[in-house]
């Protein structure tokens, strides 16, 4: 503002100033048409003139830049740009007015600024024009200055972030510095210095400037489909008004600083280039972006080093005050007033940038701090309020309007008012305290901390408050629920044991000490294990226990444990790892309880259980026995009854066959005398011998009596086969021949195993060996044969079904009975019974002998046949029954008997 007032001020007043004289003053040479005067100047404004004025002042038209900084650096863009709209209502005054003062009250068409407004302003300004245009271009300048050095590294920023310029432009520290920006802009503004021809670097500099308008313009018209892309028919009019200035207006000025303006962004390009593929730390991004994140150097004493600075500013002043003194006695007097004013706003300059150099950083990290509070205070969740001395609220944050329920502002009510509890005075406040608020119909509970400090002569307290209704709320539920839980663990009838993870006990309920004798005072703090766990489990416990720890499961198990009064007794127990919100293991909890009775009550309960199930299979087993042994009975009675009805008949046509054989033969001897004595029977007689075919008679009657003798020498081995198979009149143990036994069976089963239409007949192949009578129950031993050969008889049909089925596979297959008896090492009787059928799988042979156990279809088999047949063999006559089966012989039946029975009762 120090130069913007005194700039802006005095162009102004230039503007109206001169126009007003211009169209008023009585010595105005007019405001639109010149005098009629040869000399009077600008008569006419050609349009190179017009080209070489609107090629200097584009760059305030479009002055874009300077606004951008104004509202970038604004803490109130809003209220800027309302301030920036009416300075650019101001531009058509500034430098259409002013251009037209100059142009009509300049005395020299010099391209000198100084002189031409100069000579401009004496009319209405008189002496003092010289120093008021000093002051307005000396101000200017600085303000000129100042912008670029706060646009020109924004723009390099910006293209750095585009890509346009290499990335060290881009690096910016973390308040916000463009230092590599900055650096280019110091280095370029202290070559314009050192050229020093003001006049030139402003046609070079302004070249670039209009050629980029020219750009800028030109895309806006080749993007003006885009939504930002604004006025673009006016952009394309300003850009053919721009290259036309460019080129009347540069070429009037100075084709040389013209063609250098049009090469400088070349040569930028070039260094720019020449910048990204340096190795020199310097043009580094990375080297910069160290410095940024290095700890700032911190001054204990910033007070001190301001001071220092100021004696230096103030000593500095003084100095230049003698030495310009000096120098302006050499001048003459209308000179000094131009040169002081020079001076004076260049030391003011100077001393703007050494106090922005030492202020800036401690007010920068002010505001910081200030903006975190200020954003800590709004944020925060607890409420915040700030008190005076005398308990009046000052300030408060959006969290505690909140708390109080306030839409309004607590501010200048008393903090006691809502909190009833504090007194008048805050420094009798105690610094944390709980206080109760009811802001209606609810009670509330306050976490009160309060803190004071002095600010100058006035003591301020800050008083943070928190909600904890919820909290206190929630401690006394836990503090219930743990007085319950505690209730409960010792009143429950179960043991609970609590231990640490050393395994040492930390609770003990009187339920443990009920089970185990110990009082809590004497297990607590050592390892429950040495009272109450037998030598010889301790190390299982204990792994058990690590168990837990480490896993992180629950384990149940039952153990033998000791009492104080050295009884064992058994306990099931529920073991826990206690485990924390954050997953670690803390200790671990046992439920335990005394099973001692209930496991002997179990344990007889399960003995009795066996018994029992063992007595019901015995029982089932006894009775389908009985059951089949009445049945075996019955048809044992039957067959002997049948055999018995049968026997007598075919005795009787048995005895008279041999007679009616002989009357036959007599009968036919006396036919043959008669047929020899008379040759010559009557026609009657050879009649009937001829009807009755009596030749064929007399051969085939001898041939009919011999089949009936066949027939009923069959019925009767039948009925033989029939009595021995049932043997009721043998009901005891008696001495038999075991061969009589196994043939009455293969005659019953015959029918079973001749051929057929669907299968060939079974083969029975007999190696009988000389054996002595042996003493036994012939009935059940010839059932044993029957239940035996019935099976293998079965098995037999499946594999013949199966060979038709494929034949391929059965080719060679013959189904065999194979019968073999012999006397053993031992003098036992053993039979083997072995039939080619299918192999019986291992699980099954451990199986035959089972009560029930059956592989055949439902209809076919009760699973009885060959239980029964075990418990004759082995109850009933002292022997063994086993079962073998294999690819290579098949399935073989052994039982082995002994010759006598006193015999193996002996045994």
């Amino acid at each position: 503002m120090f130069f913007i007032i005194p700039a802006i001020g005095l162009l102004l007043a230039f503007c109206l100033q001169g126009l007003g004289w211009l169209a008023l003053s009585s010595q105005s040479p007019g405001f639109l048409l010149p005098q009629a005067v040869p000399s009077e100047p600008l008569v006419t404004l050609s349009f190179s003139e017009w080209a070489k004025w609107f090629f200097v002042a584009v760059y305030a038209v479009y002055g874009c830049e300077t606004a951008s900084s104004f509202v970038a650096d604004s803490h109130k863009p809003a209220a800027t740009l309302k301030s920036l709209s009416f300075a650019a209502l101001l531009l058509p005054i500034v430098y259409v007015g002013g251009s037209w003062v100059v142009a009509r009250l300049a005395e020299t068409s010099s391209n000198n600024a100084f002189t031409a407004m100069v000579t401009a302003a004496t009319p209405f300004w008189g002496r003092s024009a010289p120093v008021l245009i000093t002051f307005l271009i000396a101000s200017g300048c600085l303000l000129s200055s100042a912008t670029a050095v706060s646009n020109a590294p924004r723009v390099l920023y910006q293209m750095a972030l585009d890509g346009y310029l290499a990335p060290v432009f881009g690096v910016v520290s973390r308040r916000g510095v463009l230092g590599p920006s900055l650096a280019m802009t110091g280095l370029l503004s202290l070559a314009c210095l050192a050229w020093g021809d003001v006049a030139r670097v402003v046609m070079i500099t302004g070249t670039g400037y209009l050629a980029s308008m020219i750009g800028m313009h030109w895309g806006m018209w080749v993007r003006r489909d885009r939504p930002e892309a604004l006025w673009s028919r006016w952009s394309l009019v300003f850009c053919l008004v721009e290259i036309t200035v460019l080129v009347v207006g540069g070429l009037a000025w100075s084709w040389q600083d013209w063609l250098i303006g049009l090469l400088l962004p070349i040569a930028m390009l070039l260094f720019n280039a020449a910048i990204s593929r340096s190795r020199v730390e310097f043009f580094q991004a990375n080297w910069w972006l160290q410095r940024y994140q290095a700890p700032p150097v911190k001054i204990s004493d910033l007070m001190f080093v301001q001071v220092c600075v100021l004696i230096f500013l103030v000593c500095g002043a003084t100095i230049v005050g003698w030495a310009t003194r000096a120098v302006l006695d050499g001048f003459a007097l209308n000179n000094h007033a131009n040169l002081f004013v020079v001076l004076l706003l260049a030391i003011a300059f100077l001393g703007v940038a050494i106090a922005c150099w030492t202020s800036l950083p401690q007010v920068a990290a002010v505001v910081e701090a200030r903006e975190a509070a200020e954003h800590l205070f709004k944020v925060v969740q607890d409420a915040i309020v700030v008190v005076n001395e005398f308990g009046i609220i000052q300030r408060t944050n959006p969290a505690a309007r909140s708390v109080f329920g306030k839409e309004k502002s607590l501010k200048g009510q008393r903090l006691n008012h809502y909190l009833l509890e504090l007194s008048d005075q805050p420094q009798e406040w105690q610094k944390c305290s709980e206080q109760p608020f009811q802001p209606g119909d609810t009670l509330k509970t306050l976490d009160v901390s309060v803190s004071n400090h002095l600010i100058y002569d006035f003591r301020e307290y800050i008083v943070i408050l928190r909600d904890i209704t919820e909290r206190k709320q929630a401690e006394i539920q836990i503090r219930e629920s743990q007085q319950k839980l505690m209730l409960l663990v010792q009143q429950s009838p179960v043991g609970v044991i609590e231990r640490n993870l050393t395994f040492e006990v930390t609770a003990w309920n009187p339920a443990a000490t009920k089970i185990f004798g110990y009082k809590a005072e004497e297990v607590i703090g050592h390892s429950a294990s040495s009272f109450i766990v037998p030598e010889s489990l301790q190390e299982r416990v204990n792994q058990t226990l690590h168990t837990l720890v480490t896993q992180k499961s629950a384990i149940y198990n039952s153990n033998l444990n000791l009492t104080k009064d050295g009884r064992t007794i058994i306990c099931e127990w529920h073991n826990t790892p206690l485990v924390d919100p954050c997953g670690q293991v803390i200790g671990i909890a046992s439920l335990v309880m005394e099973v001692t009775e209930r496991e002997q009550a179990e344990a007889q309960l399960r003995q009795q259980k066996q018994e029992l199930e063992q007595a019901l299979k015995t029982l089932r087993s006894t009775q389908a026995k009985l059951v089949q042994s009445e049945k075996m009975s019955s048809l044992g009675q039957l067959v002997a009854g049948v055999a018995h009805e049968i026997n007598n008949p075919v005795n009787f046509i048995y005895g008279n066959l041999n007679h009616a054989n002989e009357y036959s033969q007599d009968l036919l001897k006396l036919l043959q005398l008669y047929q020899q004595e008379y040759p010559n029977p009557s026609d009657q007689i050879q009649a009937l011998t001829k009807d009755i075919d009596l030749d064929f008679v007399m051969e085939d009657l001898p041939k009919l009596l011999h089949s009936m003798k066949i027939g009923a020498d069959r019925i009767r081995q039948i009925v033989v086969s029939l009595r021995n198979f049932s043997r009721m009149d043998e009901a005891d143990m008696k001495t038999v021949d075991i061969h009589d036994g196994i043939d009455s069976t293969l005659m019953i089963l015959q029918n079973r195993m001749k051929a057929q239409s669907d299968h060939p007949g079974i083969q029975v192949v007999k190696h009988y060996s000389d054996l002595p009578l042996v003493e036994c129950y012939a009935g059940q031993l010839n059932q044993v044969f029957m239940n035996i050969l019935s099976n293998g008889i079965d098995a037999l049909d499946d594999a013949i079904a199966k060979k038709y089925q494929a034949p391929n596979q059965y080719s060679d297959f013959v189904p065999t009975i194979c019968i073999t008896t012999k006397t053993t090492s031992a003098g036992l009787i053993a039979i083997h019974i072995v039939n080619n059928g299918p192999l019986i799988p291992e699980i099954t042979q451990q199986r035959v002998f089972e009560p029930f156990f059956t592989t055949k279809s439902i209809g076919k088999g009760t699973g009885l046949g060959l239980s029964i047949s075990y418990d004759i063999i082995t109850d009933k006559h002292g022997g063994q029954l086993s079962c073998q089966s294999s690819l290579e012989t098949g399935t073989e039946f052994v039982i082995e008997i002994p010759k006598r029975q006193a015999f193996y009762n002996a045994a």
